[in-house]
């Protein structure tokens, strides 16, 4: 009974959007305590001097630099498929379907079916729109999901036809 007497009485020390928030919690350590969640750690309230989520910075304007230069690096990414995509292409042209798979089964002594299953996204991917390619490319890469990657691309494409015709004003 005290530990929870002493959880409120330390609970009043703290601003009162502490409780509020959706951060905030409860830890049984060495009876109840509040915590602060928003760092990903526990944090006991009776410890910061500050919430975290104050101390976190600004959220940061993005120039037109910024923007141009990320647009920048997803049209070269896209080029890079492209190459990717045109060097298979030949290698397929040299080979049947079938020499090619027993060729790769031996040499790398992987199951037909997965030579198949690799072929074949290959195949899918040749005729993949570009953007589409890309995302999943990103996605495979960043280990994050393909639906962030196509709100962050998606994004970055608006500000670049938002924001763009400023630059191309400066550059005339």
């Amino acid at each position: 009974m005290s530990s929870q007497s002493e959880s409120v009485e330390n609970s009043m020390d703290f601003p009162a959007n502490c409780s509020a928030c959706k951060y905030h919690g409860i830890a049984n350590i060495n009876g109840d305590r509040d915590v602060c969640l928003s760092t990903g750690d526990i944090l006991f309230l009776e410890e910061l001097q500050q919430c975290p989520l104050d101390s976190q910075e600004v959220e940061k304007t993005l120039t037109n630099e910024e923007i141009a230069k990320y647009a920048s690096l997803i049209e070269e990414s896209v080029e890079a498929l492209k190459k990717i995509s045109s060097a298979f292409v030949s290698i397929e042209s040299s080979f049947d379907r079938n020499d090619l798979e027993a060729f790769l089964h031996g040499k790398t002594k992987l199951a037909k079916r997965t030579i198949r299953s690799v072929l074949d996204a290959i195949e899918k991917a040749r005729f993949a729109d570009e953007k589409h390619a890309l995302r999943k490319f990103i996605a495979s890469m960043g280990n994050v999901s393909n639906r962030d990657v196509v709100v962050v691309i998606d994004e970055i494409e608006r500000l670049r036809r938002k924001y763009g015709k400023y630059e191309k004003e400066a550059q005339q």
